[in-house]
């Protein structure tokens, strides 16, 4: 950097992210997208290995669509995380959670936190209530 500075330095953010952030330029800039919003995309990111609709996907994500851009979290989850399933697809914090007697009271393992304890005190997450067989 120190040996030639217009190599590295710019008076414009956007020259900066072109030059050097091509492939996230949206993400570099700071700018909104629009493209594929609402679309649901795998979270590499994240550390629950979900997939997510919140119009954050990187750049190469909306550069290949047809490979990472799903219409629906059902699809996403199939495609992306096959071994996380009922996870991914309990990750939508819009799907209703039906209050049924079969999972009031249940106990659920407690993987959140450092305890390795079961509890039964009805906070378990939504994916335990929606499939309450599997847990």
């Amino acid at each position: 950097m120190m040996v030639n500075p217009a190599t590295f330095l710019y008076s414009q953010k956007q020259d900066c992210c072109q030059q050097h952030y091509s492939w996230d330029y949206n993400n570099c800039v700071g700018a909104k997208r629009t493209q594929n919003f609402g679309k649901y995309y795998p979270d590499f990111d994240g550390t629950e290995h979900v997939c997510v609709n919140d119009g954050l996907q990187p750049m190469y994500m909306d550069l290949s669509a047809v490979f990472w851009m799903h219409d629906t979290l059902k699809e996403c989850c199939a495609t992306n995380y096959q071994w996380n399933y009922a996870e991914c697809i309990g990750s939508d914090p819009r799907s209703p959670v039906v209050n049924d007697p079969a999972t009031y009271n249940k106990w659920y393992p407690d993987w959140l936190n450092n305890d390795q304890t079961c509890k039964n005190d009805n906070s378990q997450p939504a994916y335990m209530s929606k499939n309450p067989g599997g847990w």
